[in-house]
């Protein structure tokens, strides 16, 4: 099994765009990014798993750790599974808790008054994002 795969995405990270009904038919240039490095993401993790000897049909199976470090030139990404019991199928994902949280942070909801920042203002501030799942 291996113990940790690292790889680069030689392409600047697009983040994902809010989708619109018309993205259906027509496609925005910041939908065209985003889909253009998702593959980018997915043909680097199966050059990955073939430098590693990996077969590839090869996925962590249970727990696993992640880290994605965002250069202005590239992407690096790095999988490793990690000791911790398998969770239950009904909890959440972690990036729908730390949207959540985000929610939390940026505003709050006064009615049809306009929003009032708590701590920051928009999630763009964040650089740094240390996140996990403990416990069942």
């Amino acid at each position: 099994m291996a113990n940790i795969l690292s790889f680069e995405v030689p392409q600047v990270a697009s983040p994902k765009s809010r989708m619109t009904q018309s993205d259906r038919w027509i496609e925005r240039p910041t939908v065209a990014r985003y889909r253009e490095f998702v593959d980018a993401v997915r043909a680097a993790a199966i050059d990955a798993k073939r430098a590693a000897g990996l077969p590839d049909g090869f996925i962590f199976d249970g727990p696993v750790g992640v880290e994605f470090i965002f250069k202005p030139d590239r992407t690096i990404v790095q999988v490793w599974p990690v000791d911790a019991p398998p969770r239950g199928k009904r909890a959440g994902d972690l990036d729908n808790f730390v949207k959540a949280v985000f929610e939390g942070l940026m505003h709050q909801s006064r009615g049809l008054e306009s929003l009032v920042p708590i701590l920051i203002e928009d999630d763009s501030q964040v650089v740094i994002l240390n996140a996990r799942i403990e416990g069942t």
